[in-house]
């Protein structure tokens, strides 16, 4: 990872535990981070298109608009978004579902660091 790169970022997530949680485990990595915050699908959608950020990580299960909605929303505004969908839940048919619309990788929570980065490099990697 390039120490210079600033990347922002998009947590969308009701918890705000796993967005401090998200935000430490980034912080930590050698990206200069700018962090933008949703605690539902709607204002997530609003700040990805007011914003652009270059990575979301998006929670499946939201008040409001849910994050299958959300996704859909946000890859018509820009179908080569870098969303990660991130759930508690290990319900294969939704996670598959949202790969399947356009999420480029998922994530498990409870999450540890290794595997959020992994995530997370991987899909900054991604040419597309």
């Amino acid at each position: 990872m390039l120490a210079s790169k600033s990347v922002k970022f998009l947590i969308v997530d009701d918890s705000e535990a796993i967005r401090i949680a998200i935000k430490e485990i980034l912080d930590a990595t050698a990206y200069s981070c700018k962090y933008l915050e949703a605690d539902n699908g709607y204002d997530a959608v609003k700040l990805f298109r007011d914003e652009s950020p270059d990575i979301v990580f998006l929670d499946i299960y939201m008040p409001r608009v849910d994050g299958i909605q959300s996704l859909k929303a946000m890859l018509t505004l820009n179908k080569k978004a870098k969303i990660i969908m991130i759930t508690a839940a290990a319900n294969a048919k939704i996670v598959h579902e949202g790969i399947r619309l356009g999420a480029r990788d998922y994530i498990l929570k409870p999450f540890d660091r290794i595997a959020l980065n992994n995530v997370m490099t991987k899909v900054m990697n991604q040419p597309w």
